[in-house]
């Protein structure tokens, strides 16, 4: 474990094997309506592969219905949607941060548009082209996904800190208020909350080893 942001640790992914198994959940399928994701990553400034894994709940790696997470050096860190019945999908990017330092990056859909924040401000803003349905029924992943190893996508390397998935659209200023700090778990619309501080002797109820602090049971395993 690498020490993250605030107290305690973070996740630390060498990008050669592991990740972490949520699962699937009711929860974290937003079919058409609003949600944002938010998360501290650092990723290396030696950095080659050409996309990296964040996280993401995708079924294959090609179109279907799912949203992830992923980094690349043309696109930096964004956030992809994708729907199997139009065969398209759509990012917004938060820009490159392979540099070895902390981002605060969070992606935002409302409707037909999706916003993204770096370190607490407005990056970007992209129309959707189409209503994208995201549900599907295989698990979330962090750190791995159907992509990595397939062509020049690798497993994330860098490190995962206080990593929130929620039901809503937040306002940047929530955003901004709130990206410091260590959330209640009671917060309207926060489906799962991972603060990432486990450490190798700790593990969540049911035996599971990241711990969702939300109150959904969204916890992940290793593997």
């Amino acid at each position: 474990m690498a020490h993250g942001q605030g107290a305690g640790s973070a996740l630390d992914f060498n990008g050669v094997a592991g990740g972490i198994r949520v699962g699937n959940s009711a929860t974290l399928n937003f079919g058409l309506g609003d949600f944002s994701l938010e998360l501290w990553v650092r990723v290396p400034s030696t950095l080659t592969l050409e996309e990296l894994v964040v996280v993401g709940k995708r079924p294959v790696c090609g179109n279907s219905n799912f949203w992830n997470i992923r980094t690349s050096p043309t696109d930096g860190i964004y956030l992809e949607v994708s729907n199997s019945a139009l065969g398209e999908d759509d990012r917004c990017g938060a820009g490159l941060i392979y540099d070895g330092e902390w981002h605060h990056v969070a992606f935002v859909r409302r409707g037909r548009e999706i916003r993204s924040y770096r370190d607490g401000s407005l990056f970007a803003t992209t129309t959707l082209r189409f209503d994208y349905n995201v549900d599907n029924s295989v698990d979330m992943f962090i750190g791995d996904g159907v992509c990595a190893g397939i062509g020049r996508n690798g497993r994330m390397q860098g490190n995962v800190d206080e990593l929130r998935i929620w039901s809503r659209a937040l306002t940047e200023e929530q955003i901004r208020h709130k990206m410091t700090e260590r959330l209640r778990n009671a917060e309207p619309g926060l489906v799962a909350y991972y603060r990432l501080d486990e450490g190798a002797d700790n593990t969540c109820p049911g035996g599971q080893d990241v711990c969702d602090a939300s109150g959904n049971a969204n916890h992940g395993v290793k593997f």
